[in-house]
């Protein structure tokens, strides 16, 4: 069956033929047609999501288990701006969601008719493209028909070529329910044409005669699917450049920092902590993937006034540290390489020096008494392999980067919000065969508990609760001694656990207040069950700054 009218048909197929199969539906009546369309179309896997919010995250983590675009459908009024922050998301983390938000026709706008808002460009800025749709009927349905398979065919190619969001805003008149059994007319298309965006650039000749060249590449946010990686293992193998890289770069490689703030953390306490910061200073940075969570890294290279920053292209160039010269292929990159002598013993050094922290590191670890310290540590050494982690902002995303695994990571760093960390997991683990690991704390998944509100989670779904009565993170940064309302507006204490919802949604529920309690329950957590699971880790929250900040101190 089809929908009887004519956009809502014509969206349907142009998607339909150019290969979009990823559907998350929220219930509406002014969305009938989009819904009739997709749902009833074999060529579609359409998910029903009620919460918008939760839905538009939910398509965030498909998009990233699919590797491909995801369409968000709505109706009118409040539905599009709930999608709003993973909307935001995914601009700032390059992923491509297509929303189809319906809309009243325009003489039903402003003039006090129900659940209507302005959702022409309502994303603003935020947004790789937007456009709107000809009301069907207005005129000659031909010419209407050809105006809107020209944007609707230029939002595919944005979709496609800047792996952005992109707003398609599509009014509908009454009757919305009509079926017919037949299409309503051939549509036809051709391949679209999706154009590489980025093109070498550099601002900046180098003198092949100046001194060697101490040159450091620093990786972000990358896709497992990324061609970066490959680009990055025959770069690490082949140059004597310095390694850094976080847990979501989804590298895995020997002789690389894999834990930037351990390597960094202790020099600030040194008493020639300026000699230690210039000697790491590089030259030459080289940048690849997107955001980086460490701040440490960020304010020590925002210090270096001479520094040449080149981005490697695969993801957007952005001067996170003021001095961006340009963003370069790799062959590229290797010839510039090619053109300067490189300081290999910049790289040996600090490997040495990095290498040598490890012994105090295990020691400290295995030391450590019961905290978010602790369970971060046992949580990651535990996780098998074969799972994918996502990670929640603030505290649990902070800790991944001290305990490096071999797991595919994944964490909404597009704009770092703890909104919406739940329901991209859930997204995620609904498109992959993998099992899926949600790794959290309790302010996160309280904040996103309309998740669960999903049907036919996977079995092999878990989930890991720091819960530490609040934001634990307002306590290990600086400033809080200051603050009269520290407790109630800052960290929000609380005394909440997820029992119930777990009880709610039907979830395996396990809690734990001890170290041993930890250690048993990680012992049969990943073991094979019936439905999900959810840990819950009770800590304390006063001790776990100074357990830290000691961490931090034993590498000194």
């Amino acid at each position: 069956m089809y929908s009887s009218i004519p956009s809502a048909f014509l969206i349907t197929e142009l998607l339909r033929l150019h290969g979009v199969k990823e559907v998350v539906i929220s219930p509406g009546s002014r969305n009938a047609p989009l819904t009739i369309g997709f749902s009833e179309n074999k060529a579609f896997n359409c998910h029903s999501i009620v919460d918008e919010r939760s839905a538009a995250f939910y398509g965030l983590g498909l998009a990233m288990a699919k590797n491909e675009p995801v369409v968000l459908v709505c109706t009118s009024g409040s539905a599009l701006l709930n999608y709003f922050p993973a909307i935001a998301e995914a601009f700032y983390s390059d992923v491509p969601l297509l929303v189809l938000s319906a809309d009243r026709p325009e003489y039903l706008l402003e003039i006090g008719d129900g659940q209507t808002i302005l959702q022409e460009d309502v994303y603003g800025r935020m947004i790789a493209h937007s456009t709107s749709l000809l009301l069907d009927g207005t005129s000659n349905q031909d010419s209407i028909n050809s105006i809107n398979k020209s944007r609707i065919e230029e939002s595919i190619v944005q979709l496609k070529t800047t792996q952005r969001p992109v707003h398609i805003n599509i009014p509908f008149d009454e009757p919305l329910y009509n079926k017919t059994e037949k299409p309503l007319f051939f549509v036809e298309t051709e391949r679209l044409k999706i154009e590489d965006q980025v093109k070498d650039s550099l601002s900046i000749e180098f003198d092949p005669t100046n001194r060697p060249l101490k040159v450091m590449c620093l990786v972000g946010t990358l896709k497992p699917s990324a061609e970066e990686i490959k680009w990055l293992t025959d770069l690490q193998s082949h140059y004597s450049v310095l390694f850094l890289h976080e847990s979501l770069s989804q590298l895995n490689l020997l002789d690389t920092v894999d834990s930037i703030d351990t390597l960094i953390a202790p020099l600030e306490k040194l008493e020639d902590s300026v000699d230690y910061f210039n000697r790491l200073l590089p030259d030459l940075l080289i940048t690849a993937g997107g955001m980086i969570v460490s701040k440490k890294i960020k304010a020590l290279l925002r210090t270096h006034k001479n520094l040449i920053h080149v981005h490697l292209k695969g993801s957007p160039a952005r001067d996170t540290y003021f001095s961006l010269k340009g963003c370069l292929k790799m062959d590229s990159l290797k010839t510039l390489l090619g053109k300067v002598e490189i300081d290999d013993s910049y790289q040996k050094y600090w490997m040495n020096h990095y290498q040598g922290l490890e012994k105090r590191r295990s020691e400290y670890i295995e030391e450590a008494p019961y905290s978010d310290f602790k369970a971060y540590a046992k949580i990651f050494k535990c996780i098998p392999e074969a799972y994918v982690i996502h990670m929640a902002n603030s505290s649990a995303i902070r800790y991944a980067q001290l305990f490096p695994t071999a797991n595919y990571q994944f964490c909404n760093r597009g704009t770092s919000g703890i909104e919406g960390s739940v329901s991209a997991a859930v997204g995620y683990a609904k498109g992959t065969d993998k099992p899926v690991i949600l790794v959290t704390g309790d302010l996160s998944f309280l904040y996103d508990s309309n998740a669960l509100w999903t049907r036919d989670l996977p079995s092999n779904f878990r989930i890991i609760i720091v819960n530490n009565s609040g934001g634990g993170i307002f306590r290990i940064l600086p400033g809080k001694e200051n603050s009269l309302h520290f407790s109630e507006f800052f960290e929000t204490h609380h005394q909440f656990t997820a029992r119930h919802l777990a009880e709610h949604f039907d979830l395996d529920y396990i809690s734990v207040k001890a170290l041993d309690d930890l250690e048993k329950a990680l012992d049969s957590f990943f073991n094979h069950s019936s439905k999900p699971k959810l840990l819950e880790v009770i800590t304390h929250p006063q001790n776990n700054e100074a357990i830290l900040l000691n961490y931090f101190k034993a590498l000194e």
